[in-house]
């Protein structure tokens, strides 16, 4: 049975699929930050160019927005 089919007929593949979506995303994160420390600009904003704080940086190492332009997280069950 193929993904799709298993999806169709929920037997449990749909948390799967989103696990692997988020590991996707955080793979994806994982290389820009690798390619920010290539080409130097590793700690600073990719929106505005300013330092990102180490605050920041020390809770989020993949972190690539400053405090400014970095999306508010919140807390899980909490409805924004």
């Amino acid at each position: 049975m193929s993904v799709v089919e298993r999806e169709q007929h929920g037997d449990g593949a749909g948390p799967q699929l989103a696990r692997l979506e988020t590991i996707g995303a955080h793979l994806d994160a994982v290389e820009a930050a690798l390619a920010a420390l290539d080409d130097g600009s590793y700690g600073r904003c990719r929106r505005c160019g300013q330092p990102i704080a180490d605050e920041i940086l020390g809770r989020d190492p993949l972190a690539g927005d400053c405090g400014e332009h970095r999306l508010p997280v919140m807390p899980p069950g909490e409805a924004g």
